[in-house]
């Protein structure tokens, strides 16, 4: 009754596992009263709350008519109205909390200090997700202190972008101790540097469940990625490993392999942005060919060039499970790419291949057009900002009608005129699942702009073709959140 009344009144009324409730815009004093009743086992709070709760006592009579439940709390991007939140959870009216989503909010370390005595009081929270905060380390150290003794089932923390630095990452590890069941821990932009490294790295044996671990630029460096190695051999049901932006080199990496062997189900790794040289990629290519569950491989943005990209393909020949691969960035021109593409012969797979901005011409976009029948349920590929021209653009596109469930297409300032731009719309003309294709800053010309056109009707899509040798079209449904990530 409840959710026709919600599906009335233009909110959304979602079943899932459990009920999920959305308060908005146009929540009214009825609905209100209706929603605490029920008591939905998830309240999520849209971002324009204050629009339509603008008495923080509603806020609260809400908290604490569901404070008898378990509730999934979801409250993003609040700015104010998150101290009504807080407020009601440090005055202990949803002791039975086990879902709290408060990212981007805007809170502080005062606001943290009260948030975190509630918390206290959630013994069965197991989802905490205060990312986009500014928390610090003195906010860490009372999440630590508060929530690390009581909350012994705490599953998933998020932390990112909360500057904790080494002082807060070594509370939070030690309180790691007290979370037997940790299954996701993020840090990402915490300034967690080689001392915070360190108390991480000495406490993963005593995280039997750890399974994925976020540090994004934290400044680790060879030293830290050394130390965090030394923890990481211990973590043995990793399965997600993120270490991108952390100004690792050759030497670094060095240290990461000697403990993959020990990781025997990780099935992702993140190392883009960091000083990979072919040194590198040849230290990482010795063990990845052990690592027969790895599925997805981010390296962008290092500079493997064309010889690293051959170590790379060597290791990769074996791997039937890859299924994202990211080079982009790294130079590895024609030659790369042709090393490449025989290494993946195999990969059966692969949904997402990136190989922009690598300096690629028509020689190496032939070579992986070769292997693309292979990868029938490819649904990225981008090859966008290389110089393949209309020889390697027609190659391409002339294997695209063997990936039928491509939703991403970059071509982007690839050299490509008249010619290619035929290919590439012949070859998409049946692509069923096609969301986006980008072919800015190629010279389309107004044939080629028409023939686009007719595409993009003949598909669907929602876009204009733009008469400045380029185009976008884009469908908002793309299903894939790897294709979200690279728009």
């Amino acid at each position: 009754m409840m959710l026709n009344k919600l599906q009335d009144a233009g909110l959304f009324g979602l079943i899932w596992p459990f009920e999920r409730v959305m308060l908005g815009m146009r929540t009214c004093k009825w609905l209100r009263k209706e929603l605490a009743r029920a008591a939905g086992k998830v309240l999520v709070v849209e971002k324009r709350l204050l629009s339509t709760l603008r008495d923080p006592n509603d806020i609260k009579k809400i908290l604490k008519r569901v404070g008898n439940n378990h509730l999934y709390l979801v409250a993003r991007e609040q700015g104010l109205a998150q101290r009504s939140f807080v407020e009601s959870i440090y005055q202990g009216l949803c002791q039975k909390l086990v879902h709290l989503d408060l990212r981007w909010n805007g809170i502080m370390s005062e606001d943290a200090s009260r948030l975190f005595q509630g918390l206290s009081l959630c013994s069965g929270l197991k989802h905490l997700n205060l990312s986009g905060n500014s928390i610090g380390a003195d906010g860490a150290i009372l999440l630590a202190e508060s929530v690390g003794m009581k909350c012994n089932e705490l599953t998933f923390l998020n932390l990112r972008g909360n500057e904790i630095r080494s002082e807060g990452v070594v509370s939070i590890a030690q309180a790691m101790l007290q979370w037997p069941n940790l299954s996701t821990l993020n840090l990402d932009l915490c300034s967690c540097g080689p001392e915070g490294a360190e108390a991480l790295a000495g406490v993963m044996e005593h995280c039997p469940t750890l399974s994925d671990l976020s540090l994004q630029g934290n400044m680790l460096g060879d030293e830290g990625m050394r130390i965090l190695s030394r923890g990481l051999g211990q973590a043995a049901h990793l399965c997600r490993l993120s270490l991108s932006t952390n100004e690792i080199s050759s030497a670094g990496v060095k240290s990461l392999v000697g403990v993959l062997r020990k990781i025997g189900g990780l099935k992702e790794l993140d190392l883009a942005s960091n000083m990979l040289d072919e040194e590198g990629a040849c230290h990482l290519a010795t063990e990845l060919s052990n690592c027969k569950s790895l599925s997805s491989l981010q390296l962008s943005s290092n500079l493997i060039r064309a010889g690293g990209a051959q170590f790379l393909a060597t290791a990769l020949e074996n791997n039937t499970a890859m299924t994202h691969l990211v080079v982009c960035n790294n130079l590895i021109g024609d030659v790369g790419a042709m090393s490449l593409a025989e290494g993946l012969v195999h990969s059966h797979a692969l949904r997402h291949l990136d190989l922009r901005r690598n300096e690629i011409g028509p020689l190496g976009a032939t070579a992986f057009a070769q292997v693309l029948e292979n990868f029938k349920d490819l649904s990225v590929l981008a090859v966008g900002c290389n110089d393949i021209g209309d020889e390697g653009a027609c190659a391409l596109a002339s294997k695209l009608v063997h990936c039928k469930a491509l939703q991403f297409v970059d071509m982007a300032r690839a050299g490509i005129r008249g010619e290619g731009i035929d290919a590439i719309v012949e070859g998409l003309w049946n692509s069923q699942e096609l969301g986006v294709l980008l072919v800015p800053g190629n010279a389309v010309g107004i044939d080629g702009a028409a023939k686009l056109t007719a595409l993009l009707a003949h598909r669907g899509l929602e876009g204009e073709v733009r008469f400045d040798g380029g185009g976008n079209f884009r469908r908002p449904a793309v299903e894939d959140p790897a294709v979200d990530a690279l728009l």
